[in-house]
């Protein structure tokens, strides 16, 4: 039975175009390839708190959560909201 490792949401844009200079310019990603007209994908290595001078609307800034997570919001052109997150280091370091 086919099964998944690890998650990569797809979200479908208006503007393919327009959605990869988003996130190039605004949050620092790469384009790792483009299909057809329709179909992308993008990456970056750590998430560090240069977003702000890029212009990304950040709707939540960066911060460590009761829940245990160290996280912060961003909305992309589309009107989604993206939650980057990782868990908060033991202990609070």
């Amino acid at each position: 039975m086919p099964s998944i490792e690890t998650a990569a949401p797809q979200l479908l844009v208006a503007d393919l175009d327009a959605s990869l200079a988003f996130y190039a310019t605004r949050l620092g990603f790469t384009t790792d390839f483009v299909y057809e007209a329709f179909y992308a994908s993008v990456s970056r290595d750590g998430v560090p708190n240069e977003l702000v001078g890029r212009g990304a609307p950040i709707l939540e800034p960066l911060g460590e959560r009761p829940w245990g997570m160290v996280d912060f919001y961003v909305e992309d052109p589309d009107g989604y909201i993206l939650c980057f997150a990782e868990r908060a280091a033991a202990g609070g370091d």
